[in-house]
């Protein structure tokens, strides 16, 4: 209902937080290691809490009770969510997997297994069909949560991947990684941009080299073949899409970048 905050430490607690004058409401304790996850149910009358004491704990807001502990991960647990439906949890653990808990009776629903590296972040899709994970071994997957199964991976970071989260309508997911971009996938198609820092400004990029980059960071753009670097003007025509970011976010395909004056330089 946007009235209360809820908020994960390292001090092995949840508290909770009045939203209009930042009071704590309450404190909620049991968690025998760091908690690194916080969840509200879709309906606000539970939390749902992730620790590195491997464990998931299930509380109710109203009174702040223990509803129940969720055991199984084998390594802390990262980041926890509810499914839109509020039937199912979601956590993800060091233990390189992704488990699905039924929240009525806190029964494990299925582990999808896959990732080769610690699972530091999970999220369902807005319509609750898809789950996205993301790890360590730089990828990120995308999971059919009926059915458990690998729908695709999506790789391209050259870093852990550290967050993911979908998009308000689902088209799309963006993850964060420790390699300094920001990239943006395609639900349907897995195709990406990415974006990232330049200087004192920032950078959007696709896998076909086309870029934007705002007036400041301009003077930053060289374009190398082989061993030769050009100065912008000599290709920026070919290159430079301004609604680069637009384009993609509407779903349109683009054609390939002409790349024969490139290839002339090799």
């Amino acid at each position: 209902d946007g009235r209360n905050i809820a908020s994960a430490s390292a001090d092995r607690t949840i508290r909770l937080w009045n939203l209009a004058d930042g009071s704590p409401v309450r404190t909620l304790t049991g968690h025998t290691h760091y908690v690194t996850s916080v969840a509200f149910s879709p309906d606000g009358r539970n939390i749902a809490s992730a620790s590195w004491d491997h464990t998931i704990r299930l509380w109710n807001v109203a009174d702040g009770s223990l509803v129940r502990t969720l055991t199984g991960h084998t390594g802390d647990v990262n980041s926890v969510v509810f499914s839109p439906d509020g039937r199912n949890i979601a956590s993800a653990s060091d233990d390189d997997t992704i488990r699905m808990w039924n929240l009525a009776d806190g029964s494990l629903v299925r582990t999808l297994t896959g990732h080769t590296g610690s699972v530091t972040s999970v999220a369902f899709s807005p319509d609750g069909r898809n789950i996205a994970s993301a790890s360590r071994d730089y990828t990120i997957r995308l999971w059919n949560a009926a059915a458990g199964s690998l729908v695709r991976t999506l790789a391209g970071h050259t870093g852990s991947v550290s967050s993911v989260a979908f998009s308000p309508d689902g088209r799309h997911i963006a993850s964060a990684s420790a390699d300094g971009w920001l990239r943006l996938w395609a639900t349907d198609s897995g195709r990406c941009l990415q974006l990232g820092p330049l200087r004192d400004a920032w950078i959007v990029m696709d896998n076909e080299g086309r870029f934007f980059v705002p007036p400041p960071g301009r003077e930053y753009i060289r374009f190398s073949v082989g061993l030769n670097s050009y100065p912008p003007d000599t290709y920026w025509d070919r290159f430079y899409a301004p609604d680069l970011l637009q384009r993609f976010l509407r779903g349109e395909e683009l054609p390939p970048v002409d790349r024969t004056p490139l290839d002339a330089h090799r």
